[in-house]
């Protein structure tokens, strides 16, 4: 099936021994415009992934995004300001209009 495209690019793939490759085939087309050869790059960045998975490791806390990184109050009206802040998000209406 040729669907016009110029190729993959930045797929991933493995070896038989575990490596992990990151992958790009280019389609080389006649004069008719068929396909007559592919061009295939492949990357092993192994080494990256598990770079990437250790830092990972060190960094994530299980939070998703930085809004849910607690900030540290310093004194009561900032906590009860956050609190109400809190509940607003929860309720989804600002403070005065809550009954």
């Amino acid at each position: 099936h040729d669907d016009g495209s110029e190729g993959r690019f930045g797929y991933l793939t493995k070896t038989k021994d575990g490596r992990i490759l990151k992958s790009s085939t280019m389609y080389i087309r006649d004069d008719t415009g068929r396909i007559a050869y592919l061009l295939g790059i492949n990357q092993d960045i192994t080494e990256f992934v598990l770079m990437h998975r250790l830092l990972d490791s060190l960094v994530n806390t299980g939070q998703e995004d930085a809004g849910s990184v607690e900030k540290i109050t310093t004194s009561v009206s900032e906590l009860l300001d956050d609190l109400l802040l809190d509940v607003e998000r929860l309720v989804g209406k600002p403070g005065p209009l809550m009954n």
